[in-house]
């Protein structure tokens, strides 16, 4: 895996962050911000007494808690099979807060990850989607 800045805009094109939060269609800094700042909770120590507001709790919780950060730890991207191993919660918080690149370690595809790290404006999936 190689280290990198990748531009979190190119990301969003190709990977949907949101589409794990069904809970809330409209997620905004507003309604983040309203959440307590999560640090890190191993899922088997989470308290789950309400499955969908405990999630809310947290989960908006840590976005509210990485938007707040200037920098992260990378985030873990894998696009072999296109998955965002680890990451979730940052990328979101780096969209809402507009900020351009983030720390990614990445693996596979050498010309998505020149169109993700801004060398190239050639988006690969885009030209094989057009065959």
């Amino acid at each position: 895996m190689s280290s990198v800045e990748i531009i979190v805009s190119r990301l969003l094109k190709i990977y949907d962050p949101w589409d794990m939060f069904r809970h809330n269609s409209v997620l905004n800094k507003e309604i983040v911000y309203e959440y307590i700042p999560q640090e890190y909770i191993p899922e088997e120590e989470r308290e789950w007494n309400n499955v969908v507001d405990s999630a809310k709790n947290y989960d908006y919780g840590r976005i509210h808690f990485f938007a707040n950060k200037s920098t992260c730890d990378p985030i873990d991207l894998e696009f072999i099979d296109y998955v965002l191993l680890d990451g979730h919660h940052r990328v979101m918080a780096w969209d809402l807060t507009k900020k351009e690149t983030i720390p990614c370690n990445y693996s596979g595809n050498e010309d998505l990850l020149t169109y993700l790290t801004g060398a190239s404006d050639i988006d690969p999936l885009e030209d094989t989607q057009s065959l």
